[in-house]
């Protein structure tokens, strides 16, 4: 097996080294004089527990009091509106959620739509080809 070399193969200075002057530890003077020394990198911060846990591992009781504070906040709100306005407010939500729906059952049921009036279209061309087949010669 191969030795394994040291990370650190030089051994320390003798101004650095503690155990010859314990009380006279005096830094060592810089080299280079032009260059400032650097600001220590701030340590990362950790994330919190929370932000690591994943949102389907919430509790029940924790999105139950979310939904309470979010009917509160809207009941509050709401609360402020004045009657005619919010009367008003609350026909235009219904005429909107009416032609939402309308649209929706529409796009939905298009395929089936088409299906069938292509199918009756047809139906339509093929009896008139019958009656055209059979009609008198005008000659």
């Amino acid at each position: 097996m191969k030795k394994k070399t040291p990370s650190n193969p030089l051994p320390p200075t003798e101004s650095l080294n503690l155990s010859l002057n314990a009380g006279t530890v005096q830094p060592p003077p810089s080299q280079n004089s032009a260059q400032p020394k650097r600001p220590p990198k701030r340590k990362g911060r950790r994330k919190s527990a929370r932000s690591i846990r994943s949102s389907g591992a919430s509790s029940r009781a924790d999105s139950e009091s979310r939904w309470q504070r979010i009917k509160g906040r809207l009941a509050a709100k709401i609360g402020q509106i004045e009657p005619d306005e919010l009367r008003e407010t609350l026909l235009g939500l219904a005429v909107t959620a009416g032609v939402a729906a309308a649209v929706v059952i529409v796009v939905k049921t298009l395929p089936l739509a088409v299906t069938v009036l292509a199918i009756l279209g047809l139906a339509l061309t093929l009896k008139l080809w019958q009656q055209i087949r059979f009609l008198p010669r005008p000659f």
